[in-house]
């Protein structure tokens, strides 16, 4: 009778792609048709497969970023063919879905060695066909992106190494170990304040490294079509988004609303967005750039604030989270990003949507200035019912009075009325005047003073939520312009 083993492949992979943003699975149409993906073939630089089924990687390890909070799980598929004949090969499929031979199989995991280790029993639930090639998968969950594979292929005796020549037989004549070792980074996070780690549908908090940012899970939070799916569980995910000036995003939420720090990008793998929302509201939390006004029923409200990212940038509607508690966060320590968000040159000046005056010619523009930090009614946490970025802010919206734009003066003398605006702040759906809010008002051209100064603050008053400010216009004809 004939026994059956499996020949490796370890020869290099050339593939496409940046590692150092998202976890690299090359395609068949990549590179070479016989693969092996992992951080000593190009592949995911924090993933590898472990002896018998590759040479020892341990040189290429990163010290100290064992990932022990997963729990990976295994999968062996038919290839459509034979990847050394250099055709593009991949899984075989049936209704959409891989054939597989094997797994989706949790791996157990080995503290002491740093790794995760499953055996593969070859003869069971299906045998092996010698004339087929197979490809073993590892993923953080199921149907969730591979961190790495490698193909196989049934030949006597043992399992040959094709780079090597090197045979490895088969424990008992029929089992394959498969280990190997998962890296803090393998889901893409490149923030130093992150997590990555597995979540199941049942009660779990996670916070990042720093604890400034993380989640709280009820009992039966994921998606019922997720369920249906087959998807028992999920890799979170949770960074820090750099904002503000030196960094890829002047705001978290880029929303034109007034926000503040902190930012964070929630995900999972696999990506739930495809099954609809959480079956549960999950509690996100995230520090705020002054932690002691959490809390504070005196200070102006923000709240955070959800925002799908479509390749990495904000995109649609932005969407407000009902205030809850957030007891799991540490926020002692949390600062900004250096320099604070929304920061233009000197001060706090926050962005707004335009307002402006014309004199003369033409005038446009704003600047708001506001307060230190601002308060949340009952903590630094959101409820909701998915993932993306996620920030503070609050709807302030800034609109000119009537009759004090599009006025004429002689020069070197004031404009009347005064250019003036008034705030509006929306909370809980609610629009109020902003008053006790300060405004700075500056003269962008023309020469002219505005309060006697080139910039003056004046803050709106209590009531209306108004500010208004005088202003004389330059003593050379031709255009002035006034920013708020």
């Amino acid at each position: 009778m004939r026994t059956l083993a499996l020949a490796v492949t370890v020869s290099a992979v050339i593939s496409a792609g940046c590692r150092d943003q998202q976890p690299v699975q090359p395609t068949a149409s990549a590179g070479p048709a016989y693969l092996i993906s992992d951080g000593a073939h190009n592949g995911n630089a924090h993933f590898f497969f472990l002896q018998p089924l590759a040479p020892d990687p341990s040189a290429l390890f990163h010290a100290g970023t064992f990932n022990s909070k997963l729990s990976p799980v295994v999968e062996v598929c038919i290839l459509t063919g034979d990847p050394s004949s250099g055709s593009a090969v991949d899984c075989m499929t049936s209704g959409g879905a891989p054939v597989l031979v094997f797994g989706p199989a949790p791996m157990a995991l080995d503290a002491t060695h740093q790794q995760y280790a499953r055996n593969w029993d070859t003869k069971s639930p299906t045998l092996l066909d010698p004339s087929k090639f197979y490809r073993i998968l590892v993923r953080g969950a199921p149907r969730g992106t591979a961190l790495g594979f490698l193909d196989v292929d049934p030949v006597d005796r043992g399992m040959k190494n094709l780079r090597t020549g090197d045979v490895v037989q088969f424990q008992d004549g029929r089992t394959l170990p498969i280990n190997l070792r998962i890296e803090d980074g393998a889901f893409g996070s490149t923030n130093p304040d992150h997590v990555e780690r597995v979540v199941r549908d049942v009660a779990t908090t996670v916070t990042t490294n720093t604890g400034f940012a993380g989640a709280s899970f009820p009992d039966n939070w994921l998606p019922q079509a997720a369920r249906n799916a087959g998807i028992n569980q999920v890799v979170l995910i949770v960074e820090r988004i750099p904002v503000g000036p030196g960094t890829n995003d002047p705001t978290c939420l880029q929303s034109g609303l007034m926000e503040r720090e902190g930012c964070y990008r929630f995900r999972t793998d696999p990506d739930l967005h495809d099954f609809g929302p959480f079956s549960q509201l999950v509690t996100a939390g995230v520090c705020v750039e002054s932690p002691n006004l959490i809390g504070n029923p005196n200070a102006p409200p923000f709240e955070l604030h959800r925002r799908v990212e479509v390749e990495g940038a904000p995109a649609g509607p932005t969407i407000d989270l009902a205030e809850v508690a957030a007891p799991f966060l540490t926020c002692a320590n949390f600062g900004p990003t250096p320099p604070s968000i929304g920061t233009i040159n000197s001060g706090s000046v926050l962005d707004l949507a335009s307002v402006g005056w014309h004199a003369l010619v033409r005038g446009i523009g704003r600047l708001v200035t506001p307060d230190a930090l601002h308060a949340f009614d009952l903590g630094a946490g959101g409820s909701t019912d998915g993932f993306s970025r996620i920030g503070w802010a609050r709807h302030v919206t800034m609109t000119k009075v009537g009759g004090t734009d599009g006025d004429s003066a002689i020069a070197g003398t004031a404009v009347t009325p005064d250019p003036a605006v008034c705030l509006t702040l929306t909370h809980h759906g609610v629009s109020s005047p902003l008053g006790n809010e300060p405004v700075t008002f500056t003269v962008t051209t023309g020469a002219g003073t505005v309060g006697g100064l080139q910039a003056v603050t004046v803050n709106t008053d209590v009531g209306a939520g108004c500010a208004h400010a005088p202003w004389v216009l330059g003593t050379t004809p031709g255009p002035n312009t006034l920013t708020a």
